[in-house]
């Protein structure tokens, strides 16, 4: 039979028909899953509390949509090209920093545009920015991994 289950109450909310899909927007719009069980009631004919072992996957791939939905947030103001940018920035900033002789050929394409800023503040600028997102993700990928790890036991 399927269902449909709240990973946070670990509880059956609903019966569903034989052709449900977990993209069914029941399921979606009330942040449900759905579960295949050969068995969904208890003696008194209550739905049965699932198991740990049952939720596991779903409770998993709930982990993995947050932290990535988290992320796409994050980073929704900024083209997906651009953020494949972020880590030669972050580098010749670096660079720069330790020996401002450093070759930048990226910087120095920025600068060449974005003549707002010098270098020094640029390089400035990238490396709030990339210390800031470094921090975000980190306890974003730290909370998906304790996550794992009680899941994992």
């Amino acid at each position: 039979m399927k269902v449909a289950i709240d990973i946070n109450t670990k509880k059956i909310i609903d019966e569903l028909p034989a052709n449900a899909k977990s993209t069914n927007t029941f399921l979606v719009n009330n942040g449900y899953r759905l579960l295949d069980l050969a068995k969904i009631y208890d003696e008194e004919g209550n739905f049965l509390e699932l198991t740990d072992a049952q939720l596991a996957p779903y409770a998993m791939e709930n982990a993995n949509n947050t932290y990535n939905s988290t992320i796409d947030a994050i980073t929704s103001d900024v083209p997906t090209r651009e953020q494949l940018t972020w880590v030669k920035q972050e580098s010749e900033a670096r660079a720069w920093l330790a020996d401002n002789t450093a070759n930048t050929p990226f910087i120095d394409g920025m600068l060449s545009t974005r003549t707002k800023y010098n270098k020094a503040i640029l390089v400035d600028k990238i490396l709030i920015k990339a210390d800031a997102y470094a921090e975000a993700v980190g306890k974003l990928t730290g909370a998906r991994q304790h996550e794992e790890d009680i899941l994992k036991g």
